[in-house]
């Protein structure tokens, strides 16, 4: 299988996820999550003010993003809003690891909304 680039201009790439056919990332320099699919194609799924650290995905499908600064486990909606799934607490050193935990527990839990 041969390398070939999809996606260029992006900044600190982190947190890639494989869902439905596309990969997604965070792009901590712009403040937001893009998918791409294997042709390409980009979409910006969504933007978030503080860095997006990690993602995650309910067994439903929707898109859980932790919000760094707002200690807010966001859940992207069927309509593309962003709403507060959880709170996390405000950041405190050390705390990064608790929160990508946080957000892999709740993405593989069966979690009533």
């Amino acid at each position: 299988m041969a390398l070939r680039t999809l996606l260029t201009g992006h900044g600190l790439v982190e947190s890639p996820r494989w869902q439905r056919d596309r990969l997604y990332f965070s792009d901590w320099s712009a403040g937001e999550v893009i998918a791409v699919d294997l042709a390409g194609r980009s979409e910006t799924i969504a933007r978030v003010k503080s860095l997006p650290l990690c993602t995650a995905f309910l067994p439903d499908g929707r898109l859980l993003i932790v919000s760094s600064s707002d200690g807010l486990l966001l859940r992207r909606e069927p309509d593309g809003s962003l709403v507060t799934h959880a709170e996390l607490g405000r950041r405190r050193a050390g705390t990064t690891s608790s929160w990508t935990a946080a957000a892999t527990r709740t993405s593989t839990a069966s979690i009533s909304t």
